[in-house]
């Protein structure tokens, strides 16, 4: 899926698995980041790694096609990637977890082949995986959404054991659907706080089309925790949604989501939370760049400094369509 396209769904009313009309195979990539006299220069694909620096996982794997949407590595070196496959007529699409070893082979230890194609849970009927997060023991925990019955799309959680199995101690299945509002809603991003709790941050939508934030935490369990402070924003009647989740060493939440003002079908704006460990809005809860509906940018992906600060990512209007990277006091 092209990146208009992806960006463009993140910002309607349709689900995020939604079927592309042409699959890829999926890709890995790895570059090298020293120097010495048999090294290549920073930046440069690394040969030791796949082949020739990158790893295809072939479509006869994975049926017809797919698409990587999240990568973790593992402490082990081992690197974990996750997203969504179709069935052999590209009609439906579900989950696919991918582990590779730190030369870049599948990792046959893993899954089927180093693959694991997740059934979608329960009466649902489609489903992918949008971000994947590791545990200290070694589990996978991941978010997604899946398709329901009554067609619209519902929160997605789940945890594989370090062999790609799914985790029975995990709400007993190794999987657990949330429908918090009968409209199209899903999973976007995940993590694991020091005590081993699951923070999600998603999307959700009302009945009048509007786009809203959803973060709440899963207990080890698979329980939703109760002791978190749940919540679901929206921001003046405008299309909002998460583009990623961040634990700092303290366990404390930052939510980057991207904000789609009302007044102007194009005009993006960035807005970073912070929480408490416990999901307790911290004072200021969140803040908006730019702030002039004219701007364009939209943050995809945000990490911190050793100092705290927050540094994001994205597109920004700058005399034109342009990368960019930012750091931020928060």
């Amino acid at each position: 899926m092209r990146h208009d396209q992806l960006t463009n769904q993140k910002n309607r009313t349709d689900p995020l698995w939604r079927v592309p009309a042409v699959f890829c195979v999926t890709l890995l990539v790895s570059f090298t980041h020293s120097v010495s006299a048999q090294v290549a220069s920073p930046g440069t694909l690394d040969p030791s790694f796949g082949s020739a620096g990158a790893r295809v996982v072939a479509q006869s794997l994975i049926s017809a096609g797919g698409e990587f949407r999240a990568i973790k590595r593992q402490p082990d070196g081992k690197i974990v990637a996750a997203g969504l496959a179709a069935n052999s007529s590209g009609s439906s699409v579900f989950g696919m977890i991918a582990r590779f070893t730190p030369t870049g082979a599948l990792d046959t230890d893993f899954g089927t082949g180093g693959i694991v194609n997740l059934p979608p849970p329960g009466a649902a009927t489609q489903a992918t995986v949008n971000d994947i997060a590791i545990t200290p023991d070694g589990k996978i925990v991941f978010t997604g959404e899946a398709l329901a019955p009554a067609g619209y799309s519902v929160f997605l959680v789940g945890r594989l054991l370090a062999n790609g199995a799914l985790d029975t101690d995990f709400a007993s299945t190794g999987q657990t659907l949330r429908n918090l509002f009968s409209q199209n809603q899903g999973g976007v991003a995940v993590g694991v706080q020091s005590d081993g709790k699951i923070p999600v941050t998603g999307y959700y939508t009302t009945a009048g089309g509007v786009r809203g934030v959803s973060r709440y935490r899963y207990n080890v369990d698979g329980s939703v925790d109760s002791t978190f402070q749940s919540s679901n924003n929206t921001y003046s009647g405008g299309y909002i949604t998460p583009s990623a989740l961040l634990i700092r060493s303290d366990d404390r939440l930052v939510i980057a989501a991207e904000y789609l003002s009302p007044a102007s079908s194009n005009a993006y704006q960035n807005v970073i939370y912070n929480y408490s460990p416990n999901g307790v809005p911290e004072s200021p809860p969140g803040y908006a760049f730019p702030t002039t509906p004219t701007d364009n940018e939209q943050v995809q992906a945000i990490g911190v400094t050793a100092a705290g600060q927050i540094l994001s990512t994205g597109t920004a209007n700058v005399g034109g369509e342009a990368v960019a990277i930012a750091r931020r006091h928060l």
